[in-house]
């Protein structure tokens, strides 16, 4: 029974501690203000000034029989059920 309530009090030592330091996160997050992005930054993503490439959704799509060529896979897939 002492082990349990040794247990018991540095458990609740450690979770007193973690929700203390999410109430501290808390009130900074409340009171300090998010940094400023420009219109650009918000669009394209970047600090520096929207210059990321923006990712074509055709470039991202392949038909099955060309990609099975490119691996080396001569197994089909098996069709959903």
């Amino acid at each position: 029974m002492g082990l349990l309530a040794a247990l018991h009090r540095w458990w609740g030592v450690a979770f007193c501690l973690l929700f203390a330091m999410w109430f501290a996160s808390g009130i900074v997050m409340h009171f300090v203000p998010f940094p400023a992005r420009s219109e650009i930054g918000r669009v394209g993503g970047s600090d520096a000034g929207g210059d990321v490439e923006f990712i074509r959704s055709k470039a991202l799509s392949a038909s099955p029989p060309p990609t099975r060529a490119r691996v080396g896979s001569t197994r089909r897939a098996r069709p959903w059920r």
